[in-house]
């Protein structure tokens, strides 16, 4: 039952995701630049690793040693609210 009520779900969604990616994917490129996504290699069940794909909320800035900042210092302020939005795991979808 629970799989056909998340196959409802996403039938009613989708047509509003075909809108929403595009637009924000065209944000991040406008604010971060290239990539507009980024992939991240996780743990999960049983220690299998999978790949997240989620929208760029950083940018790429180094210090004069050629080291990336910290993260609070790359986080975008167009990135926090992608982040706090949950707009930025919308490729995971």
């Amino acid at each position: 039952m629970k799989r056909a009520l998340d196959i409802f779900i996403v039938i009613l969604i989708s047509p509003a995701l075909i809108i929403i990616v595009p637009i924000v994917s065209l944000l991040v490129f406008i604010n971060l630049g290239r990539p507009i996504f980024f992939t991240q290699d996780r743990p999960g069940l049983h220690g299998k690793i999978f790949r997240m794909i989620k929208f760029r909320t950083m940018k790429e800035i180094y210090d004069k040693t050629g080291n990336k900042l910290s993260d609070n210092d790359r986080l975008s302020k167009f990135g926090e609210l992608l982040r706090s939005s949950s707009l930025d795991e919308l490729p995971e979808f």
